[in-house]
């Protein structure tokens, strides 16, 4: 028997058991640079091959400044669709560098020349409208891959939108030089439970139970789950 398998830029998406890992579905440069190389489908992978974007090459001082941001979006509907999940947590993680240009990969060559500023990364909250500091990365130096991730507890899906997608930015700054910020592998992990349904015990009358139709009648049940409940409507 033949079986055939499609593999796509969706791939490997959300849908799967928690904690559920996924990469981006989209993606953009937006800000002050020159050029970039690569799309948001080199961010799928860990193979070297990066989105990146750089500085003017050529000019003198503030000519050659760059202040982007790098947009990446994941598509979580497999999971936010379903509203028997309750997500628990988010963790943005992804392997990067800064060299001095776009041409030279994360090796340790040809380091940045210009000096950098606020390295930052951002989730959009959806609730506020606006996008919302998540924390800062390190620049590289020697132009070697890092990586980096950071945590998000509570109430996370204020940060999915209503096509159930997560935005994020990283933001990058580098002023007077050549300089170039690259991203391999970015990953979005996600974890969640299903919501279990009540346990419902002690029933009374017990199914079956015959009354006079002048009998008073107790209704009660013994109701319990893993928030607490609240109310029981008979």
């Amino acid at each position: 028997q033949t079986y055939n398998i499609t593999i796509n830029s969706a791939d490997p998406g959300f849908g799967d058991v928690s904690p559920d890992v996924g990469t981006p579905d989209s993606g953009t440069i937006s800000g002050t640079f020159d050029a970039t190389t690569g799309t948001f489908a080199n961010t799928q992978t860990d193979d070297n091959v990066y989105f990146g974007v750089q500085t003017p090459q050529g000019g003198v001082g503030s000519s050659r400044d760059m202040n982007i941001n790098m947009s990446l979006e994941y598509n979580i509907t497999a999971i936010s669709s379903n509203i028997s999940n309750t997500l628990d947590g988010f963790n943005i993680s992804f392997r990067y560098c800064h060299g001095e240009s776009n041409s030279a990969a994360c090796g340790g060559a040809n380091p940045t020349v210009g000096t950098p500023g606020p390295q930052q990364v951002f989730i959009f909250n959806n609730s506020a409208n606006a996008f919302q500091f998540v924390g800062n990365f390190a620049p590289t130096a020697t132009n070697t891959e890092n990586s980096v991730n950071f945590s998000l507890d509570g109430n996370v899906s204020q940060f999915v939108n209503s096509t159930g997608f997560v935005r994020t930015h990283y933001r990058s700054q580098y002023d007077n030089g050549r300089s170039a910020f690259q991203v391999d592998l970015s990953e979005l992990t996600i974890v969640y439970h299903p919501d279990v349904a009540p346990s419902v015990f002690d029933v009374r009358p017990v199914n079956g139970t015959q009354y006079n139709i002048s009998s008073s009648i107790e209704i009660a049940a013994n109701v319990t789950d893993e928030n607490g409940v609240s109310a029981v409507l008979a």
